[in-house]
């Protein structure tokens, strides 16, 4: 603008001079404010954790619901509530184990979650606190044993203590399988008598046949023999159970 001032006559320079619009110098402040105004409001950087929780979701860390139900489950004990522990393959001893709450949190107090609290924050707590807040947990209103051969559940809401039998039965019976236990009843306990071999083994696993059918007054036959057989033999351990007895006394 200036250079084109200076090309101009001095008679138009006047001119352009005197028909310049006016501006008020309260009006000129306020403009300058508003620029600087305009080049200060950014707005503030959020760190990520703090007011940027809101927007980050909580990091599992490794830790999960239903992996944890799998093994773990909250139970009421009498007054008390303590954690059960199932354990397919660990020892006989360790597969159904209970843990006092405070033994569940020291077990679990070297691993750590993020969670949201209820102040829309993320905090980091352990596992075992995770799991104790969580609605979808594992829990039980007591504690049961049902067994049952079909294993059909047993009350709702109860923790059956019940597996399942450890072994399947063989399709077909097969001496040879228990011959172990086969010559203990046969030689120890009933002395090599077959028939007696006979009534005992029926009676431990058909006892309630054996019974009904040993039982008879009318029942002739081999199970007729094999009871009176038994009745003498027990009569005659008996005997000498209590003849030894008698003789460590003395």
């Amino acid at each position: 603008m200036n250079d084109d001032i200076e090309k101009k006559p001095s008679y138009l320079i006047a001119e352009i001079i005197e028909n310049a619009p006016v501006i008020e110098i309260g009006e000129l402040e306020t403009s300058e404010n508003d620029v600087s105004s305009a080049k200060t409001s950014k707005a503030p950087f959020k760190a990520e954790g703090s007011g940027g929780d809101k927007k980050r979701q909580p990091r599992p860390l490794g830790f999960g619901v239903e992996e944890m139900n799998g093994e773990y489950g909250l139970v009421l004990f009498g007054p008390k509530a303590v954690v059960y522990w199932e354990q397919p393959d660990a020892p006989v001893s360790d597969q159904q184990r209970f843990l006092t709450i405070e033994a569940f949190n020291h077990w679990f107090s070297n691993k750590c979650t993020e969670i949201r609290g209820p102040d829309g924050k993320i905090k980091e707590v352990t596992w075992a606190k995770a799991w104790m807040l969580s609605e979808r947990r594992r829990q039980y209103y007591g504690v049961e044993f049902h067994p049952d051969p079909n294993n059909e559940t047993g009350t709702a809401g109860y923790l059956n203590l019940w597996s399942g039998f450890s072994v399947t039965p063989a399709a077909k019976s097969n001496p040879q399988a228990y011959r172990t236990f086969r010559d203990h009843l046969l030689m120890s306990v009933c002395r090599g008598d077959e028939w007696l071999f006979v009534y005992l083994f029926s009676h431990i696993w058909c006892r309630n046949r054996a019974s009904a059918w040993a039982s008879r007054s009318s029942c002739e036959g081999p199970w007729a023999a094999a009871r009176r057989r038994w009745a003498r033999s027990s009569d005659l351990c008996s005997r000498a159970i209590t003849s030894s007895s008698t003789t460590r006394v003395m």
